[in-house]
């Protein structure tokens, strides 16, 4: 007899414990080793606060399947127990490992299904909407809880549906994992999905240009790369972000949240001191902008000489040091200075 789960997390504790941080450690008799988790978070309109990881990002019942019998009630809860949220540490732990350069089919199985869940799993997704509880609350009584039971049961198919269309669509890219090399740290949310076009607006979900971005720990980000360039990009590349990329991924995180915000106690205070400065008007003229703008111009124009020439070409360690003596911003971010060193300079 499968155990009830009444306190079911859209965003697995597994998750949320890569942003907390161990409590206490307990082994039973059996040998089972129970551990408990904190973590710091933002509510809404709040301070930063504690919480234990069992206490945010949960909902009653929020995936039971109204019309199912008992045994197959919780069938999709018990499904992402087994296939995603007890994944997430090994996961985490191979993101996490600099020396793992090459990605098994296994793994990035684990890893895009890891990552994906998030977006779909969550309230916007599967609990009844206020549309459908203003068509549910004009019927008599007596038929409200038929069609508020229908109308869970359609969202729950649905989302499945949704999430292994977007898996399929999306196994075979090209992923980067990015570490923050700056001065901050990466947050979280409970909606930690970044899906944009690189316009940088979100037009659809299944949009072939999407580029997708999600934090897996305080030091970790995946980008899961578009559908358009799945035979242009590695399929397992490293990157160093620094302070400004950081701070992109962090405020799309506070964009996009619905009711938490979580992180280290650090991570959070450095973003609340620091994000305004950011997230300030600023013209074209403003350094910042010309800084990151100028940069990223001038890596678009050595790619395209490296892809042409190859990388120890005379064009592109040309078109290399141009940029590094003329582009400040360009010199001094971590990736280039990495590569520097790979074209023997």
């Amino acid at each position: 007899m499968n155990q009830i789960v009444k306190n079911q997390h859209y965003i697995p504790r597994s998750y949320l414990k890569n942003f907390g941080y161990l409590v206490s450690e307990y082994t039973r008799p059996s040998g089972k080793v129970d551990k408990k988790y904190s973590i710091y978070n933002i509510e809404k309109g709040g301070d930063i606060k504690v919480n234990s990881t069992k206490k945010v990002c949960k909902m009653e019942y929020l995936y039971d399947l109204p019309f199912a019998n008992e045994q197959h009630r919780q069938f999709i809860e018990r499904a992402y127990d087994k296939e995603v949220d007890r994944h997430f540490a090994e996961v985490t732990e191979f993101i996490s490992d600099e020396s793992l350069k090459t990605i098994s089919d296994e793994m990035r199985e684990k890893l895009l299904k890891c990552a994906l869940s998030l977006y779909f799993r969550t309230p916007r997704h599967v609990a009844i909407s206020e549309k459908e509880k203003a068509i549910v609350s004009r019927l008599p009584e007596g038929k409200q809880q038929k069609l508020l039971d229908t109308f869970k049961t359609r969202r729950l198919e649905k989302h499945l549906e949704n999430f292994e269309k977007l898996y399929n669509q999306k196994k075979k890219n090209g992923i980067c994992i990015n570490k923050a090399v700056g001065d901050w740290d990466f947050i979280s949310g409970d909606n930690p999905v970044i899906i944009r076009a690189p316009s940088g607006q979100f037009i659809d979900v299944f949009s072939l240009e999407n580029i997708i971005h999600v934090p897996f720990s305080p030091k970790f980000c995946i980008t899961i790369m578009p559908d358009t360039e799945t035979n242009e990009v590695p399929t397992f590349a490293r990157y160093d972000y620094p302070n400004h990329h950081i701070m992109t991924i962090n405020y799309d995180i506070e964009e996009r949240h619905d009711q938490y915000i979580f992180g280290s106690e650090k991570a959070l205070n450095d973003y609340i001191n620091e994000s305004p400065a950011y997230k300030a008007p600023a013209s074209e003229n403003d350094q910042r902008v010309l800084a990151i703008k100028n940069t990223v111009l001038g890596l678009q124009h050595f790619t395209k000489v490296l892809e042409q020439y190859g990388p120890f070409s005379k064009e592109s360690r040309a078109v290399f040091l141009y940029y590094w003596h003329s582009i400040p911003a360009f010199k001094e971010d971590p990736n280039n200075i990495k590569l520097k060193k790979q074209l023997g300079y």
